[in-house]
Order: C-alpha cells, then structure tokens, then sequence
C-alpha cells in the first residue's frame, strides 16, 4: 500500500541530447527539482545503454558531441514527487524523444546534512 509520506526514489531515464528549451532536459529537471524543493537529486552519465528505439549508445572517444545515456534519481516523499512528476510531465512532450520514468519505494537508512538535518 502506496503511503502519502512514504519515501520514494524517483528515476528518470533520457538522453544527454535531449533539451528543453535549449539547455540540457537533465540539467532543466535537476534545477527545477531544486527549485521545488525535492529533498534529493544525482545525475549519472552511462557509457553505454539502449532504450525503446533499441538504438545502442556508447562513448566513444574520436566523438566530439556524443550521445550518453543519462538517469536522474530523485528522493522525496511520494506525494511531492508525484506533485513533481506531474509539474515537468509537459517537458518531455517538448523533448519528443524517448524516456522513461520509475518511481520505487526506498528507505533511508543513514544521513547526514552539511547544516541541515535530512
């Protein structure tokens, strides 16, 4: 059973080509997410990774402006990143390019906050 302060991690899988209003769709995500007050977030590049399209991407190092495969993990509770969720579901519509997103319980088992507590 789903609860509303449940802790989730939000994962969001895309491209490092996608965009959003001519900046990067992670970098836009990553600070709206600040923005609205998320409690977490961390970007990862992948070195290699396929999706849908079943188009394989990988560094490679002769590229100049590569392809990378990108996940945003996002941890809050579950009712504000639903609440998130919904706000830049319109930004992948922008995007027209393939992603996904999972959400997934998960459990904070230890932190500690530079001047806050977590």
């Amino acid at each position: 059973m789903n609860q509303p302060n449940q802790v989730v991690m939000m994962s969001i899988y895309l491209s490092s080509t996608d965009t959003f209003h001519n900046s990067p769709l992670f970098e836009a995500i990553t600070i709206e997410a600040k923005n609205f007050g998320i409690r977490g977030a961390t970007v990862f590049k992948g070195e290699m990774g396929y999706g849908a399209s079943s188009r394989s991407t990988n560094v490679k190092f002769w590229e100049l402006a590569s392809k990378h495969p990108i996940i945003i993990q996002l941890i809050d509770e579950r009712a504000k990143v639903e609440r998130f969720l919904y706000h830049i579901k319109p930004w992948f519509e922008e995007a027209q390019k393939g992603h996904m997103v999972t959400i997934s319980p998960t459990e904070i088992v230890l932190c500690k906050g530079g001047k806050e507590n977590c």
